[in-house]
């Protein structure tokens, strides 16, 4: 089984913008198959400090980019994701590249690693007739990084898979 990075950032494009406002980055570990949230993610939270965990829940608590891209570039190697999912060739991973080299951190995964959900989606409704972004029902909080990650698109990305396994098997 799998796991997967997602990371999640607005806006961007690689050549054209590299800079832009962060406002949030949200990073899951999930398992493709099932779209279960790796309770290493959660794990990991509780291990945050205080600010880290209160800006997840309170977004009037703010973490300065810098620390911010630190951690999630911690992140990525401790879980040792497979793939990065992120919704767009040119825009989330981009963005948080861009980011990353303008404050001195490296880059903790290789660009093989990328993966993009509109791709995986279009593919699936292409041969299916089911768009699984439409499909999965959201939970959580619309447009806040951390639950756009958790609580909808590793469940529709995984949904994605399933649908596309049994069209293909």
């Amino acid at each position: 089984m799998n796991k997967h990075e997602r990371p999640h950032a607005r806006p961007g494009n690689p050549l054209h913008t590299p800079r832009c406002c962060i406002l949030s980055i949200g990073a899951c570990l999930f398992d493709l198959a099932s779209g279960e949230i790796g309770a290493d993610t959660v794990k990991w939270w509780l291990k945050q400090d205080d600010a880290a965990r209160a800006a997840i829940a309170d977004n009037k608590k703010t973490v300065k980019l810098s620390s911010a891209l630190f951690d999630f570039r911690e992140f990525v190697p401790r879980h040792k994701a497979a793939t990065f999912w992120s919704n767009g060739a040119t825009f989330d991973l981009v963005i948080i590249r861009n980011a990353l080299d303008r404050h001195n951190h490296m880059v903790s995964w290789q660009y093989w690693q990328e993966r993009d959900t509109r791709t995986l989606v279009d593919a699936v409704h292409r041969i299916t007739g089911t768009n699984t972004s439409k499909t999965t029902p959201f939970e959580g909080i619309k447009h806040d990084a951390l639950a756009d990650a958790i609580h909808h698109q590793a469940r529709y990305i995984s949904a994605a898979y399933h649908l596309l396994s049994g069209a293909t098997a």
